[in-house]
């Protein structure tokens, strides 16, 4: 005796298809948390890998550099910017912008507070960046698992000065030079 079961798969499909779309939009999200972490790993190493070749010239009283505040007239503040910006994101959501980028300067690699000191910036020293990112989830499901709260990504990369850069006056108030180059 054959018994009925028009129903039994429609019933078996309605009760696992929520399970493969949360699963489905799990793995989006967590690609996207990795993309987006590589981004910001990429955007902190590139951008010490230029400030310990070409530091800044501006002085400057503040301990850390907030890359945006200080990038106009400055040409390697700027190309340290463009560095850490060079990140691409498949959206301005994902995009790492200047002001996620902040720089400092150590006397030495244990050396955990940053340094006012102009002697920081020399040969042997530490040039430290570090990158902040909030990024809102990108499915529904993981907006309303995380409650709507956004997720941050930080970054450190520290080198060792290598170069001092090209030679420059002193910065005055007003002026500007061309490139930080050689």
């Amino acid at each position: 005796m054959k018994r009925k079961s028009r129903g039994q798969s429609l019933v078996e499909f309605a009760l696992v298809f929520p399970l493969m779309v949360m699963l489905l939009f799990i793995a989006i999200d967590f690609g996207y948390y990795v993309f987006i972490w590589s981004e910001v790993q990429f955007s902190a190493r590139r951008s010490a890998e230029q400030a310990s070749r070409m530091q800044p010239r501006e002085l400057k009283t503040a301990p850390e550099y907030w890359v945006t505040a200080y990038s106009g007239h400055d040409p390697c503040l700027r190309q340290i910017q463009r560095e850490a910006t060079r990140a691409g994101g498949f959206n301005g959501e994902t995009q790492i912008a200047p002001t996620d980028v902040y720089l400092t300067f150590h006397m030495t690699t244990n050396d955990p507070t940053p340094s006012t000191n102009r002697q920081a910036m020399g040969l042997g020293r530490i040039a430290q960046v570090r990158v902040e990112k909030e990024v809102t989830p990108l499915t529904p499901l993981t907006q309303w698992l995380l409650s709507g709260r956004k997720y941050e990504f930080n970054a450190v990369s520290r080198r060792t000065i290598v170069a001092n850069g090209p030679s420059f006056p002193m910065v005055i108030d007003g002026a500007d030079y061309n490139t930080c180059t050689d």
